[in-house]
């Protein structure tokens, strides 16, 4: 049974300060579905998705993910087995091949390298990027290119969330459809929860549904 993200009554705050980012947010993420987060700069949103990805926790309220709430001791182990972030400026490790970023996660999880680069290649042919460019490093490609690599690596992961901030930022208007339709294909056939942060209002129009952050509160449109 696939499994729902769900976020009840979430307020965050940052450290040492008293105003609240988010207030009483409450939502649901679906797996097979892409939910765009929209609002403006300082609404909450990427402190939103920070939460969803498991990279801190609500000050109060609580994120459950199968029914079951996200301690801060479980986040470590969420973000290695179900949760992967596709950042805006890629994060790809600068000094590996691009083939070596996509390994990366398969060799963490403890399969063999032969398996390990099969399924590598698999991810990075998903997504387009061609056999000649597998051996080049991140900064020898284009943002679309890296972008995709990045989308191959959250794939390698086998998260069932992912979490995408700005997927589409730092791209022409040609590699950001491309890009939409890969996140897309990831939920509509292979059931992944994908969840985007963006100001972008062509990206809210592919997405299944769009949440709006206003004054750390959260609406539907």
């Amino acid at each position: 049974m696939m499994s729902e993200l769900i976020m009840e009554g979430v307020c965050y705050r940052y450290p040492g300060t008293k105003k609240e980012i988010l207030t009483g947010v409450d939502a649901v993420f679906r797996p097979g579905t892409v939910t765009t987060i929209m609002g403006r700069s300082g609404a909450g949103k990427s402190t939103m998705m920070y939460l969803l990805a498991g990279l801190d926790s609500p000050t109060t309220g609580r994120i459950l993910y199968g029914g079951t709430p996200l301690q801060r001791s479980m986040l470590d182990s969420y973000r290695r087995t179900e949760a992967a972030t596709i950042a805006q400026n890629y994060l790809l490790f600068p000094t590996r091949t691009v083939l070596e970023n996509v390994l990366y996660p398969l060799l963490l999880s403890g399969m063999s390298k032969a398996e390990a680069i099969a399924e590598a290649k698999g991810c990075l042919g998903s997504v387009g990027i061609p056999l000649e460019l597998y051996h080049r490093l991140p900064a020898k490609l284009s943002g679309g290119e890296q972008q995709r690599v990045a989308i191959a690596r959250a794939l390698a992961s086998h998260a069932k969330v992912i979490t995408a901030d700005e997927p589409t930022g730092n791209l022409d208007e040609e590699n950001a459809e491309l890009v939409m339709k890969l996140l897309k294909k990831l939920a509509h056939e292979q059931g992944k929860t994908v969840i985007i942060v963006t100001h972008d209002s062509a990206v809210a129009e592919e997405s299944d549904l769009v949440l709006r952050l206003k004054g750390g509160k959260l609406k539907s449109e």
